[in-house]
């Protein structure tokens, strides 16, 4: 039972450094570091920051107003 428990708690840190480590590198994307630098400075790989990339353009990327029918494209980062 401990051992399970503890495993359950390891599993749990792990998974908290992980999220950090990922806001770190939405964080520098947003500041337009280069992905190379995002991913030497996280230790993620180079996919696995072009996903968070693409994931968060996808966010990001709002339409604010609608002229005529044209849409303007609001990029926070």
């Amino acid at each position: 039972m401990a051992y399970e428990a503890r495993e359950a708690e390891l599993h749990d840190k792990n998974t908290m450094i992980k999220s950090g480590v990922i806001k770190v590198a939405e964080n520098l994307l947003k500041m337009e570091m280069r992905i190379e630098l995002v991913a030497k400075t996280t230790e993620l790989s180079e996919e696995e920051i072009q996903n968070l990339k693409e994931k968060n353009e996808l966010v990001f990327k709002q339409p604010l107003i609608n002229l005529s029918g044209c849409f303007f494209v609001y990029n926070l980062l």
